[in-house]
């Protein structure tokens, strides 16, 4: 008597688990039941042996079964997966492979071969090619990130910049090119890597305190010699935008807009740095124009940038990022002589221009224009004058021009890349 209650109990059981497991039909001659590891579904074949099991061997059989099977589905968390990028060097030999997570960097050959630079712990970030493939230069931060989580960064030394060259013979050991001055007890410190100059000669770098919010107000700006590790300092602070710094051709000078906050309407200046001195002469002042993005020619004797005037702007229109904000509306396209700091307007054209890009040859500079509800692509030569919208070239106004009025528009450029010219058919 006391088997056929079990039996009963077991296949009141079995039918309250069956029942249940109805409810899932998600899939087809599937049903599910859930465990503490989430949903898992079931076969009929495997409910047809449980039923065949529980007539056995009764209640323990079944529930011994059902216990095997969440055991199965049972699944430990996997451990994040750690933050790898692959950069491989301009001419494509070698590839660095920076493990952020663990701080290494191992640089990988074409044929395979995997060289150790620097080991785990070693508390690598980031790293710059020079254009010519010759040097890879690296950022060691010495920071740890305290436990649990999200509770602060420890610092057991001053953030550094090491120099590897790469040979026929293959990498060279490790060299330190820059030592951080800042005290430690003034906590963690940043590096970002800018620019190289075309010969491969200089390098730009921001540092100053690890913060986001105080990166995307700016930082100082500093050259480093990647020969002799010397650095020149080029603006007390100015933003990490890549395009608001450009070199010449010839490497020898660097035309950056200077200033802090993030807004691209106030507070901004242009300077050249000039290699030969280590010095910055400000060409463009704050009383002026407001400039922004800046693009020297590759003919070496022209700058193109965007700025508006400053009388058109102030700290009330800072935060502004849409075409209503008359500090954008205002910005035009300027060309600067270099070597007399002389400055005029590209052209008379009454509308928003910004984003200067020269052709390869520099004959041609590109620029988005604001045109009725589009933004357009715009190529002028400057010799003549001649200005023409670049056809199949333009997208709706958008509704903010960029970050803090920064222009983000540069995917219209790619437009350029057959790169038309006024008086093409």
């Amino acid at each position: 008597m006391s088997y056929l209650k079990k039996w009963l109990f077991s296949a009141i059981s079995y039918i309250a688990w069956l029942s249940s497991a109805w409810i899932d039909k998600s899939r087809p001659k599937t049903v599910g039941f859930v465990n503490p590891t989430g949903a898992i579904h079931v076969k009929w074949k495997i409910l047809l042996f449980s039923l065949i099991l529980t007539l056995i061997l009764g209640s323990a059989g079944f529930n011994l079964f059902i216990h095997s099977q969440m055991a199965i589905a049972a699944t430990s968390t996997p451990a994040p997966a750690d933050e790898i990028s692959f950069t491989p060097s301009p001419d494509g030999h070698w590839t660095a492979v920076v493990n952020s997570t663990a701080g290494s960097l191992d640089l990988q050959g074409p044929d395979g071969q995997t060289v150790a630079v620097f080991p785990a712990g070693s508390t690598v970030n980031t790293i710059t090619w020079s254009p010519d493939s010759r040097y890879l230069l690296v950022a060691q931060t010495h920071w740890n990130f305290n436990e649990p989580e999200g509770t602060g960064v420890a610092v057991t030394g001053p953030i550094e910049i090491w120099q590897v060259e790469l040979k026929d013979s293959g990498p060279d050991q490790p060299a330190r090119l820059y030592q951080s001055p800042t005290p430690l007890e003034d906590g963690p410190q940043q590096i970002v890597f800018g620019h190289w100059s075309p010969d491969s000669r200089y390098v730009l770098f921001w540092e100053g305190i690890l913060s986001a919010s105080i990166l995307s107000d700016g930082l100082p700006l500093s050259v480093i010699e990647v020969n002799n590790g010397q650095v020149s300092p080029v603006a007390e602070i100015a933003l990490t935008n890549p395009r608001y710094q450009s070199w010449s051709p010839d490497g020898s000078r660097l035309a950056v807009t200077a200033g802090g906050y993030r807004s691209a309407q106030v507070d901004k200046w242009l300077v050249i740095w000039d290699a030969a001195t280590g010095k910055s002469t400000t060409v463009i002042s704050r009383t002026e124009q407001i400039p922004g993005i800046v693009a020297w020619s590759p003919t070496g004797d022209t700058i193109a940038y965007a700025a508006v005037p400053a009388t058109e702007t102030g700290p009330e229109w800072a935060d502004l990022m849409t075409f209503d904000n008359p500090a954008i509306a205002g910005r035009r396209i300027y060309l600067l002589d270099p070597a007399t700091g002389e400055s005029r307007r590209l052209n008379e054209a009454a509308a928003f221009q910004d984003g200067p890009l020269w052709s390869n040859d520099g004959t041609i500079l590109y620029y988005g224009q604001h045109e009725d509800d589009q933004l357009v692509l715009m190529a002028t030569d400057p010799a003549t004058g001649q200005t023409e919208a670049v056809p199949n070239a333009a997208i709706p106004l958008p509704e903010f021009i960029g970050y803090y009025g920064q222009w983000e528009q540069d995917f219209l450029l790619e437009y350029r890349f057959q790169e038309w010219k006024p008086g093409c058919p």
